[in-house]
């Protein structure tokens, strides 16, 4: 695999909402509701996506022979218990066949290289209890658990762990 990491153009807002869907579909199958995944939208994502490309400053896309194959999305910490932690990766995900091959490590050093050049340092990211290759690959990349929260997917809760770094 040739990954490229780039800034997202535009034009790339329906490429990513196929992205987040499949790996969705993908990774949470048998953690989250299926019923849940089954109305997952590449069209509603999409229009999240455009602006999110609008107006993100930490946003990066994964390409593969010029294809887009994952991305990640960063910033300002969004939860009030974290404030010692300025920066959180909101979302980092890959098609499922592309993972395993080192692009969520270049996804993840370029936002954490993005956060620390924004002195958004140190960092959080939130990650499902069940989802053990999530926390598995944070662990690999040196995360600590900080501390727990619930959310709730199609009717369900369900527990998270914020996973934290400091940046050097």
């Amino acid at each position: 695999m040739a990954f490229i990491i780039r800034k997202p153009l535009p034009a790339d807002a329906e490429a990513l909402a196929k992205v987040h869907v499949s790996s969705w579909q993908t990774s949470y199958q048998g953690i989250v509701p299926n019923h849940f995944l089954q109305s997952l939208s590449v069209e509603d994502r999409q229009k999240r996506f455009t602006e999110i490309i609008a107006n993100a400053n930490h946003f990066f896309v994964l390409t593969d022979n010029n294809q887009i194959v994952g991305f990640v999305g960063g910033g300002e910490q969004r939860h009030p218990a974290y404030a010692n932690y300025p920066g959180e990766i909101y979302s980092i995900y890959l098609y499922q066949e592309s993972q395993g091959h080192g692009g969520g490590r270049l996804l993840f050093e370029a936002m954490q290289q993005s956060l620390l050049e924004a002195q958004l340092n140190p960092m959080t990211v939130v990650v499902l209890s069940k989802n053990v290759s999530a926390i598995a690959f944070y662990e690999q990349m040196g995360g600590k658990p900080v501390g727990k929260d619930t959310i709730n997917i199609g009717g369900d809760d369900f527990e998270e762990i914020i996973y934290g770094w400091e940046l050097h």
